[in-house]
């Protein structure tokens, strides 16, 4: 299993596994959240292993599904901002921060020079 579902509260934390967030991994956690879950708002992915997305397809994904992410790496971080359209998912620090809804990360504008 690539990812694992945790309740905390009314809250759900998804636990990325993979050392790379491709489109096939984003696929099962779209299909995944349709199928179970209601409020995407409570939802976020722990990010905590992943490495590196895969393409810009899979950010665009990724924002456009509507959840929050927490447990970035800074180079992380920086791919998710250069590679995002115009909407930024929510970044929070920790899981704490998620579900007491404070210290959300800014976008950081990159450009590619």
């Amino acid at each position: 299993m690539d990812f694992v579902l945790r309740k905390r509260g009314s809250f759900y934390c998804l636990d990325i596994k993979k050392k790379t967030f491709d489109a096939d991994l984003m696929k099962k956690i779209t299909f995944f959240i349709k199928d179970n879950i209601k409020n995407t708002h409570r939802l976020a992915l722990n990010l905590k292993h992943v490495e590196e997305f895969d393409r810009g397809e899979t950010v665009s994904s990724i924002c456009g599904c509507g959840v929050n992410l927490y447990g970035l790496n800074p180079i992380l971080s920086m791919q998710l901002s250069l590679l995002s359209p115009k909407k930024f998912p929510p970044v929070y620090v920790s899981e704490d921060d998620f579900i007491q809804s404070k210290r959300m990360l800014a976008r950081r504008r990159f450009r590619v020079v």
